[in-house]
């Protein structure tokens, strides 16, 4: 939380009105945060892409156009698929938001915004990546929520709408609701 800085959040929320689609990439445990940021934002009718697979990932990247913002997840900074994604995001000329752990590293270099994460987590002495899951998801649910409020109304109208749509209990269970 320390980390976070108002400032550059308000950034960050300015990019993701401007863009038409928002990219997201990561590998392993940092999908699974940007799988739940993607489901939130899909929800309020924000078009949010995400793909699984390296090679899903680099078309992905291949598609991509200023239009687009790219969040990038990576705790090292330093893997080589990412930085490749980086890369030819940046070719596209799409902005590019990094969360990343503190210091200088290869993904940081590149990106147009810094979101950074606490680098008290070992990478190869741990048992599960606690911290940093824990990071990444609080600082994707803190943009979540700076974005909602941008247009609370518009957005809570749109979720109910959308949970209404998608609720598949029986109608007598939902009368009370």
């Amino acid at each position: 939380k320390s980390l976070l800085d108002e400032k550059i959040l308000q950034k960050v929320v300015k990019m993701m009105k401007k863009a038409r689609i928002i990219d997201l990439y990561g590998t392993e445990n940092s999908l699974l945060a940007a799988a739940l940021f993607q489901n939130k934002m899909t929800r309020i009718g924000k078009n949010v892409d995400m793909r699984s697979l390296d090679g899903s990932q680099t078309f992905l990247a291949s598609a991509s156009a200023p239009d687009h913002l790219a969040i990038v997840i990576s705790y090292s900074g330093e893997t080589e698929t990412v930085i490749r994604w980086v890369q030819i995001l940046k070719s596209k000329h799409t902005p590019v938001v990094a969360i990343t752990s503190l210091g200088d590293n290869h993904l940081s270099r590149y990106a147009d915004i810094i979101i950074r994460i606490d680098t008290r987590e070992k990478l190869f002495n741990k048992i599960a990546p606690f911290s940093s899951i824990l990071s990444i998801e609080y600082i994707l649910s803190v943009i979540y929520c700076c974005y909602f409020q941008e247009d609370y109304d518009g957005h809570l109208d749109h979720k109910i709408s959308f949970d209404k749509m998608s609720d598949k209990r029986p109608a007598h269970l939902l009368k009370d609701e």
